[in-house]
C-alpha cells in the first residue's frame, strides 16, 4: 500500500505542477472583456441598436459607432481562449487544440468584419468555426486521471449544455427573433466555461487557495522501533535501565554481641 500511496501522491504533484497559477488569468480575462465589450460598445452606438435582437458582429461592422470596441474585445477574447488552451495542461490535448482553434477564428471574426458591401462569408465562417470548435472542446479534452472536472461525465455534460446554447442561437437566427440574446448566452457560456475549469483544476491541486490535503507520512512512528525487554512481553520490569530514580535499599543494624 505504501507504494501506491506514494506514486498517487507523486502524480498528483506532477497533475498540480503542470497547472499554473497564470493559467487563471486568460481565463478570467476571456468572460471579462467579452461581457465589457458588448456593454460599451453597444453604449457607444449612436443609432438604435437592440441587444436582445441584434448580433455582436453588428457592434463590430464597418460603418457602426466606435467599432474598434467591439473589435479589440473579440480579439482579446481569442487570445485568452488560446491562452488558457496553452495553460491548461492537465486536460487532454485534443480538447486543447479545439479551444486553441476556437480562439484564433475568434480573432479572424474580428478581422472579417461585416459590411454592406461584402457577403459576410468569410466572417460567418469564421463564426461558425469559433462556436463549434469551443462547444465541443470540452468533450475531446475529458481525462479520466485528472481532476473531477475534467472527468468525461462532466466535460461531456458541458458540451451538451454549450452545444444547446448554439442551436439555439442557429435557431434564432433561421426565425430572426431574440438573436442578440441567444448569441450572448452562447458566447457568454463558451467563455465562462473555461475559467470554471481552470479555477477547479487550481483548487483540487490546493493552488486555488485551498491547501492541498496533508497526507499520512509513510515513515514508521518513531516510538513503534524503541527496543523492548523479554520483561516487555511477560509482563515483568525491562532489562534495560529506567528513568526514574533506583530504589534505596534500607541499612542494616550491626549485630549486638551477647554475654
Amino acid at each position: 500500500m505504501k507504494p501506491l500511496r506514494r506514486r498517487a501522491r507523486r502524480e498528483r504533484v506532477d497533475r498540480v505542477d503542470s497547472a499554473p497559477r497564470l493559467l487563471l488569468l486568460p481565463a478570467f480575462l476571456a468572460p471579462l472583456a467579452l461581457v465589457a465589450g458588448w456593454n460599451y460598445a453597444a453604449a457607444a452606438q449612436s443609432g438604435h441598436y437592440d441587444s436582445l435582437h441584434d448580433t455582436l458582429s453588428e457592434l463590430a461592422a464597418i460603418g457602426s459607432t466606435h467599432r474598434e470596441v467591439m473589435t479589440v474585445a473579440f480579439v482579446v477574447l481569442g487570445i485568452s481562449h488560446v491562452g488558457t488552451a496553452l495553460l491548461l495542461r492537465p486536460a487532454a490535448q485534443r480538447g486543447r487544440v479545439l479551444q486553441a482553434v476556437g480562439g484564433f477564428a475568434t480573432i479572424a471574426v474580428a478581422l472579417f468584419p461585416t459590411s454592406d458591401e461584402s457577403d459576410g462569408y468569410a466572417h460567418a465562417t469564421a463564426a461558425a468555426i469559433a462556436f463549434v470548435s469551443l462547444a465541443l472542446w470540452p468533450a475531446f479534452g475529458a481525462r479520466r486521471d485528472g481532476p473531477p472536472v475534467l472527468r468525461p461525465t462532466v466535460m461531456r455534460a458541458a458540451s451538451v449544455v454549450l452545444g444547446l446554447f448554439v442551436a439555439w442561437f442557429v435557431v434564432a437566427l433561421a426565425v430572426g427573433n431574440l438573436v442578440g440574446l441567444a448569441e450572448r448566452v452562447a458566447a457568454l457560456g463558451e467563455a465562462l466555461w473555461p475559467l470554471v475549469v481552470a479555477w477547479l483544476v487550481r483548487e483540487w491541486g490546493g493552488g486555488g487557495g485551498t491547501p492541498p490535503p496533508e497526507q499520512p507520512s509513510d515513515l514508521p512512528d518513531p516510538q513503534d522501533e524503541q527496543p523492548r525487554g523479554d520483561g516487555g512481553s511477560t509482563g515483568g520490569p525491562p532489562d534495560g535501565p529506567t528513568d526514574g530514580p533506583a530504589p534505596v535499599e534500607p541499612e542494616s543494624e550491626p549485630a549486638r554481641s551477647t554475654r
